[in-house]
């Protein structure tokens, strides 16, 4: 039987393992899950890194997008606005020659009736007293 003083003395390790095979792999099995863990937080970084970029990207392109649409619609105002005072200057040339032709068409009509009226109005009463005398 061993003496007190051989029991507390530690054993000499001669090249063998002070630690048993499940503690071995336990501690392989924590390196490995702490190797992972920091290649996950690194990809998280980037992820994050990531995001942070493309919101920055989406918001220029939208205020891009924002000024050159309104650039758009500034442009097709005054486009608008130009062919506007174009077309209403047409309509007033035409409106002018259709009111002229209009003064014109009166006159000849006019004409024409002083002309023809009192004879076709003489022939017309005579051709129905003859078709109607009793």
């Amino acid at each position: 039987m061993p003496s007190p003083e051989e029991r507390e003395r530690p054993e000499a390790s001669g090249g063998s393992s002070s630690t048993s095979l499940p503690d071995t792999l336990a501690l392989q099995t924590l390196m490995d899950v702490q190797r992972f863990l920091g290649r996950l937080e690194t990809s998280v970084e980037g992820c994050e890194r990531s995001i942070a970029q493309n919101t920055n990207d989406l918001n220029k392109l939208g205020e891009r997008h924002t000024k050159e649409l309104n650039q758009l619609g500034q442009r097709l105002s005054k486009e608008i606005s130009d062919l506007k005072t174009e077309d209403i200057g047409k309509l007033n040339n035409v409106a002018h020659t259709a009111d002229k032709l209009f003064r014109i068409f009166l006159g000849a009509l006019a004409v024409i009736l002083t002309v023809l009226g009192p004879p076709l109005m003489i022939y017309l009463y005579h051709h129905m007293k003859l078709v109607f005398q009793p």
